[in-house]
């Protein structure tokens, strides 16, 4: 993991209170808690790009502790490698968990598209907070709020080659960390034809 550059604690509370002031806000504003994680409690696992009937992007997470997560408040911080696009995404459910060894899949639908219909493969949506395509390559930030003046980095992973067609995925065949999916060379492209790209909610394919 890299180090994190530093972010206020309060920045859950000012994403909520600034949901407010934003036309078309699609969910209540929140008074988000901080989540009580450490680093490597979550590790990114999988990347598809909007694509799918319905259609949709997302991004997999996976436990690899032996405890239960609660995932409220978590910021997804999405960026391109230059930086000129960043986003935050925040969790705003109260009820949304990942148990040990599984895995948890957070994407975007498209309200224009296929009648604005939900697939099953997406645990929780995300709203106003991203409306774009997620980014062919750039770096992926879990965050949970700190106790302190930092937010704490969960994982940190910088990616590079999502396809418009299939997800890129971390080898199924290695074991999965918040330290190993660092390497780039662990992580290839599933074109597996099928209903759904990829394989969210379950274990990825191993790369040949």
């Amino acid at each position: 993991m890299t180090a994190l550059d530093s972010r206020s604690v309060f920045s859950c509370l000012v994403v909520a209170a600034a949901t407010i002031l934003m036309a078309g806000c699609e969910r209540e504003p929140l008074d988000l808690d901080c989540t009580a994680l450490q680093p490597g409690d979550l590790a990114v696992s999988e990347l598809s790009r909007k694509q799918g009937v319905p259609k949709a992007w997302w991004i997999e997470l996976y436990n690899p502790t032996d405890g239960e997560k609660d995932l409220l408040g978590v910021i997804i911080n999405i960026k391109t490698l230059s930086g000129s696009s960043d986003y935050d995404l925040v969790v705003r459910d109260r009820s949304l968990t990942v148990g040990a060894g599984d895995y948890i899949v957070l994407g975007r639908i498209y309200e224009n598209d296929d009648n604005g219909e939900r697939p099953e493969h997406v645990d929780y949506f995300f709203e106003d907070d991203f409306v774009a395509d997620l980014f062919s390559d750039g770096i992926v930030q879990v965050l949970a709020c700190g106790e302190a003046t930092d937010d704490i980095e969960v994982d940190w992973v910088e990616f590079r080659g999502v396809p418009n067609q299939g997800s890129l995925a971390f080898d199924g065949g290695l074991e999965l960390t918040a330290e190993a999916n660092d390497e780039m060379e662990d992580w290839c492209v599933d074109d597996t034809e099928a209903d759904v790209s990829g394989t969210p909610g379950e274990m990825n394919l191993p790369c040949e």
